[in-house]
């Protein structure tokens, strides 16, 4: 994106603001370009917030954003950052040197300190401790199903009756709205905001710092490319959480994974979102009717492993996304299948996996046997089969049927009934726990390797 065109009059008292004239359309000109990119796509400049200049690290995270007074100007003002050899913020450096003042903030884990290194805030799974008055309260977030922060409130006074400090209304992707008409209290407010993320207002940026990368809610985009771009290679890799900011989640600005969100009725929502890798592997039948098979198989896999458990008050949304990347949970069609590895694959396929995270799928057979020129419904119903055993389930299971009229034997469960998709929640409940543990040790893994870098950085290795 090189400009951006907005014929709205009026006053706008948030969102986007069209700050230079002229028709954004033109693209022989880079004079009236507003937007400029470096070579690995990272934004340098935009003119419509006064940014003439934004420099990188080695991580694509911006370490020094520059304002310039007027359009087209040198910058004047920055904002710093500085991070851990990982990519860790440690520290957020605001000057503004037409005024001759810096204001720093310093962040470690949950403890945010002030300009003077004073503890200001610890934050916590239900909002923060916040410093005033040489003494420390208690503020609580409501939150809504997508990790926003709706309301502050807190009971400063010790008189046992909550204030609202603070109150916040949002568009899906992310920009504030209404705020004249909301309580917001000085001094009081929080800045973790959309998705729980901090939003950078130094210098009228707006951004909210993901931890990989920035996000504009003005404009619904990241400022750099996706690390993972070749996973969702039909999606822009500046568009946030795949273009459906309500669906999905992007925790880190990395990659879109599996979310738990408490709603305001007190359930609880799962959602296994999946980016599988679509492969050909027959001898003669065309890409496009093995696509048309793949959009089958999702189309079973997001009814069969979605539901609601009346016992534990939870929802269960599985979504699916088709890229071209052949890593994770490939799905893979072919024309004959050996018996000894079965249909299956998956990280933990119980034994009987031929690759890790593939899923093979019968269309044609060789040899002409049974299993020869399978239907589409059995087709469909293998995929989501062998789906299941790339979270870890086995087969069998027939506790608690998501659907009404279920017979006993489910998908899960081939030898007894060759024709159910239904899988219930005592299964949906094991893969929520799968997925989790699986999160867990590859976050650990991460952590490690993070731990592992910080340390060579102290010991003054190369990195």
């Amino acid at each position: 994106m090189i400009g951006v065109r907005d014929d709205a009059t009026g006053t706008k008292a948030s969102g986007f603001t069209d700050g230079l004239p002229g028709d954004a359309s033109v693209t022989t000109n880079t004079a009236t370009w507003e937007y400029t990119y470096d070579k690995n796509g990272n934004l340098t400049k935009d003119w419509n917030k006064l940014i003439g200049g934004i420099t990188y690290n080695h991580l694509n995270l911006p370490v020094s954003v520059g304002f310039s007074q007027t359009q087209g100007d040198a910058p004047v003002n920055y904002i710093k950052y500085t991070y851990t050899a990982s990519g860790t913020k440690l520290k957020k450096a605001a000057e503004n040197n037409v005024l001759g003042t810096t204001t720093n903030t310093y962040y470690f884990s949950n403890f945010e300190y002030g300009n003077d290194k004073t503890l200001m805030y610890i934050h916590t799974g239900e909002g923060r401790v916040r410093y005033t008055v040489g003494t420390y309260v208690y503020d609580y977030y409501l939150k809504d199903h997508l990790g926003n922060t709706r309301e502050v409130f807190t009971d400063e006074d010790g008189n046992s009756t909550p204030e609202v400090v603070q109150a916040d209304n949002y568009y899906p992707f992310g920009m504030r709205f209404g705020q004249a008409n909301t309580v917001n209290i000085a001094g009081k407010t929080t800045q973790y905001l959309y998705n729980g993320k901090e939003l950078q207002e130094d210098f009228n940026l707006d951004w909210y710092d993901y931890g990989a990368r920035f996000y504009d809610p003005a404009l619904g985009r990241w400022s750099v490319i996706d690390n993972k771009a070749e996973k969702y290679m039909s999606t822009s890799p500046y568009t946030y959480a795949l273009n459906n900011p309500i669906l999905f989640l992007d925790p880190d600005g990395n990659d879109v994974k599996v979310s738990t969100t408490q709603n305001k009725d007190g359930s609880t929502t799962v959602t296994f979102n999946v980016t599988m890798g679509v492969r050909n592997s027959t001898s003669g039948l065309s890409n496009s009717f093995v696509m048309n098979r793949a959009n089958s198989v999702k189309s079973q896999i997001e009814s069969s492993y979605s539901g609601y458990n009346s016992k534990t008050n939870t929802h269960y949304v599985t979504n699916v996304t088709f890229s071209k990347d052949e890593t994770k949970y490939v799905l893979n069609f072919v024309n004959d299948v050996d018996s000894d590895n079965y249909w299956a694959v998956g990280t933990h396929t119980n034994g009987h996996n031929t690759s890790e995270n593939e899923m093979q799928v019968l269309l044609e057979s060789k040899d002409g046997g049974t299993d020869a020129n399978q239907t589409e419904a059995e087709t469909t119903r293998t995929g989501a089969h062998e789906y299941g055993h790339t979270l870890s389930l086995e087969h069998g299971g027939v506790e608690g049927s998501v659907l009404p009229n279920a017979t006993t034997p489910n998908l899960m469960n081939q030898s007894e009934n060759t024709t159910s998709t239904d899988i219930n929640t005592k299964q949906l409940s094991k893969a929520q726990g799968n997925v989790s543990t699986n999160m867990a040790n590859e976050k650990a893994g991460e952590q490690k390797r993070e731990n592992a870098i910080e340390q060579l950085n102290q010991a003054g290795g190369i990195y």
